[in-house]
């Protein structure tokens, strides 16, 4: 968390969906490599605010998140090619990794300062 207040150069306050900690639940039931890292997101968003956005039925995490980033003006941090792909098609703000690094499209912050 840290790390990403660092390359935003500012305070960032995290926060958790609703539909996303119910996925991630789902997720970490399982005894497979998804489950453990689901486990492990699970263990950091304990230090995240949850936001319940409203019903969450027939919503899937990546629609929330998708609305969520629209409404709060929050850059959407996954590690989803697609959701990946499809922030950026909405050009919305994605924060992602590569590799270590942590990365987000837009680059500058010249391009999202509302965001923040």
């Amino acid at each position: 968390m840290s790390e990403t207040e660092e390359l935003l150069q500012t305070k960032v306050e995290f926060i958790i969906l609703r539909q996303v900690q119910n996925e991630l639940q789902k997720l970490a039931t399982n005894q497979t490599t998804i489950g453990n890292h689901a486990s492990r997101a699970l263990e950091i968003t304990r230090k995240c605010r949850l936001i319940d956005l409203g019903p969450t039925s027939g919503t899937s995490a990546d629609e929330a998140l998708i609305k969520a980033s629209k409404e709060l003006r929050a850059i959407v941090a996954t590690a989803d090619s697609r959701l990946r792909m499809r922030l950026r098609t909405l050009k919305l703000p994605v924060l992602s990794l590569r590799g270590n690094r942590l990365y987000c499209e837009p680059e500058t912050p010249q391009y999202w300062p509302s965001m923040l």
